[in-house]
């Protein structure tokens, strides 16, 4: 595990990250990494190639088009 910050303050530990079906709601992939690993880099992980759409909390937001190329390399 590695440390981080966010918001002038000190983070420790992991980062859970989860891919889930938008109209099952079943999750189909999940990858945990340090706390300093940026978002971007599991979008790989989390994608299986089959997605309709992508959507993300606000940390992926301007993640669309690395969201997209993850889709198609899958």
């Amino acid at each position: 595990m590695h440390q981080t910050k966010k918001c002038n303050q000190w983070c420790h530990g992991m980062k859970l990250h989860i891919g889930v079906g938008s109209k099952i709601k079943l999750v189909h992939s999940a990858v945990a990494k340090a706390a300093n690993v940026h978002y971007s880099q599991v979008l790989d992980d989390l994608v299986h190639g089959e997605e309709t759409r992508g959507l993300g909390d606000s940390a992926y937001a301007g993640q669309s088009e690395a969201m997209r190329q993850a889709a198609l390399c899958a």
